[in-house]
């Protein structure tokens, strides 16, 4: 029977203390691995360590689960142009972060969807957005800024130059009445 062979060759390595490879690894692995060291040295010295380990490990898992989630919200909002999607990815890189610092993905994948996010809000010319996801003392970001930056400003330069403009237009006007009002008195 095949399950009395693998059970059996468990049972001899085990009493010899051998440890049978195996082709997964990870974490998780790395952790039976030092947990059932041959040297009581390199084994964890307390039931409490191995238990922080465990631990660590399972606050990684849910790092990569929201990671994971973070690239799906990702991959919506560049679909749909949706700034709340892009807000959605940011925010669970944002806190895969925070439960492990270590997690490299969703470091770079919170630096990807605030860049892309920031170049959203510039088509859409929400400026102010734009500018308030990205951080000036960030290199990559000191472009767009600059960009937002000068189209808002063109854009507040347009919309007073308009305000100037009708306010001109409406003189315009009330002073063509004003003329032709007195001219109309005149003649009378």
């Amino acid at each position: 029977h095949p399950k009395r062979g693998n059970a059996r060759e468990a049972l001899l390595a085990a009493a010899a203390n051998e440890i049978v490879p195996t082709d997964k690894s990870g974490e998780l692995i790395d952790i039976a691995y030092r947990a059932m060291a041959t040297n009581p040295y390199d084994r964890y010295q307390s039931v409490q360590e191995l238990q922080d380990a465990i631990r660590e490990f399972q606050s990684h898992s849910e790092s990569i689960k929201l990671s994971e989630s973070a690239e799906v919200h990702l991959d919506e909002a560049r679909q749909q142009n949706s700034s709340d999607e892009f807000a959605r990815a940011r925010f669970a890189f944002e806190e895969s972060v925070k439960l492990w610092a270590g997690n490299t993905a969703a470091v770079e994948g919170l630096a990807v969807a605030t860049l892309d996010h920031a170049q959203n809000a510039l088509g859409q010319e929400n400026f102010e957005l734009g500018i308030s996801i990205l951080d000036p003392t960030v290199a990559e970001h000191q472009g767009l800024i600059k960009k937002l930056k000068e189209r808002r400003n063109a854009r507040r330069r347009l919309a007073m130059l308009t305000r100037v403009a009708v306010g001109v237009a409406i003189l315009a006007v009330v002073g063509f009445l004003f003329a032709s009002y007195r001219y109309s008195v005149d003649q009378q």
